[in-house]
């Protein structure tokens, strides 16, 4: 409890925002002056008791004033006020004790005053103020001094007066170069130490600098690890796509010309076989113009933007894909705004709907229909592909829109690499689109994405239902 009661005393009026000479410097000074308190009350009370004094109403008010003043400090203290505590402790504490030592001829509190020299150099900011409490302090403590000399023998006192004059001018001359050079000497070590703060601070910034240099490029080496594995699981791929999926059409169509060529299969039956090969040649086309597109967009290429007109690439599209449908008597069609022109990378653009249009045909059931339709709505074009057939199961729809490349084969048995849903998320990402996808097993898939229309186009404004732009799943790319 007494601890607690210290410490509260200590650290009043203390702000945590002072520097940490001021802060000890402020704590002493309170204890100072709570020990001031005690002394004089501790005083009062033995006098009160021994009866070493004779008491007056004077003389007791004069022992309380020093009580008083210790006690307004001590409160200016708690709220803060340091400056005004600090004046009112050097101003008003010497001449009070003078005060007492002159009415009860107390001589052995001559040295209190002297105290108050000293102390000024410690507690007190600027020159004035410790010039003008050290006068203060210095005069009543002469004045007590000669009131000692005279009350001791005052035969002696006026004789020797010059000499006891010169003598504590010079001993208080002395004190307060002495103190002087101290308080210089201290105020030197904290500016080097000041200095030596900001030298540090200043070190410290630059190491915090390249800390951050450092993290930075630690960071870009791990991105580009993580883009060097990518790109190895990438070329895995490639390599296992290319050593099965197209290893196999090839061998296929190889061993079938040699079997013709030994004699084992007529040319009427290697003419049965013409369709599947076919069949099988176009997945092989669609692989290789897939991996050619891939090798392009692992070289980072620039998306090239410029005005397409939609129907023409619309078109271009459905015919490299008019003779497979027609193999499974699927109806390719197409339901495109004229003279719309769409902003974007053709080639890429050209390539998305190259996949989709081939994978709608691949799931597609024999009779029904994929349908290309565009729709302006806002300055944008909405492009989808839709196709009647088997639809996407869900366990499914959720690993493609976790970015997860699977393969299916199509309703014909034809085979697939994954790679084409994958370069058409990349693609339309890279001309900043999201790649929407609703399907609904055993009745079809919708894959559509929206282009902004070219700005020479006149602003045509088609209805269209809005609901067709609310995907039911957005497929993003993925992290690579």
């Amino acid at each position: 409890m007494l601890r607690k009661f210290w410490t509260d005393i200590s650290y009043a009026g203390i702000n945590s925002d002072d520097q940490s000479f001021d802060s000890k410097r402020q704590i002493i000074f309170n204890q100072l002056n709570f020990l001031a308190i005690a002394t004089c009350v501790i005083r009062l009370a033995f006098m009160g008791v021994t009866m070493t004094r004779s008491f007056s109403l004077l003389s007791f008010i004069s022992c309380i004033i020093p009580i008083l003043v210790c006690t307004v400090t001590a409160v200016m203290n708690g709220i803060g006020k340091y400056d005004y505590a600090k004046r009112i402790a050097f101003f008003l504490l010497p001449p009070s004790v003078g005060f007492i030592a002159l009415q009860q001829q107390d001589h052995g509190l001559s040295m209190f005053p002297l105290m108050f020299c000293i102390l000024s150099f410690f507690f007190l900011e600027g020159k004035t103020m410790i010039v003008a409490a050290f006068v203060n302090s210095s005069a009543w403590f002469i004045t007590l001094q000669f009131a000692e000399l005279m009350h001791n023998d005052k035969a002696h006192f006026f004789a020797d007066l010059p000499l006891i004059i010169f003598n504590h001018l010079l001993i208080l001359i002395l004190v307060f170069l002495l103190l002087n050079f101290i308080r210089q000497m201290m105020q030197s070590y904290q500016e080097k130490l000041a200095s030596r703060s900001g030298e540090l601070a200043v070190k410290n910034a630059g190491l915090m600098e390249h800390q951050k240099e450092i993290l930075n490029k630690t960071r870009l080496l791990e991105e580009r690890q993580g883009m060097l594995e990518a790109a190895n699981r990438h070329k895995n791929k490639m390599l296992s796509i290319i050593s099965h999926d197209l290893r196999t059409p090839v061998l296929s169509v190889r061993n079938l010309l040699e079997l013709h060529i030994k004699g084992i299969i007529s040319e009427e039956q290697l003419l049965q076989y013409v369709p599947e090969i076919n069949r099988e040649m176009g997945n092989v086309t669609d692989l290789l113009e897939n991996l050619l597109s891939w090798s392009k967009q692992q070289e980072h290429r620039e998306v090239k933007t410029e005005s397409i007109p939609l129907e023409t690439l619309v078109h271009e599209v459905l015919g490299l894909y008019q003779f497979t449908a027609k193999g499974k008597s699927v109806h390719l069609l197409a339901d495109i705004p004229d003279n719309v022109e769409i902003m974007a990378d053709r080639q890429m653009i050209k390539t998305v709907l190259r996949n989709l249009v081939s994978n709608a045909v691949k799931f597609s059931a024999p009779g029904g229909r994929v349908m290309v339709n565009a729709e302006v709505f806002k300055n944008q074009v909405h492009l989808s592909v839709t196709d009647e057939g088997r639809g996407i199961p869900a366990e499914n729809l959720e690993r493609i829109l976790g970015g997860e490349e699977i393969t299916t084969k199509g309703t014909g048995g034809e085979f697939g690499s994954g790679l084409g849903l994958a370069l058409c998320r990349e693609f339309i990402h890279k001309n900043k689109s999201e790649l929407q996808i609703s399907s609904t097993p055993g009745m079809g898939s919708t894959f559509a994405f929206t282009l902004p229309v070219a700005d020479h186009n006149p602003n045509i404004l088609v209805p269209v239902n809005e609901e067709v732009l609310k995907p039911i799943m957005v497929l993003r790319p993925a992290n690579r």
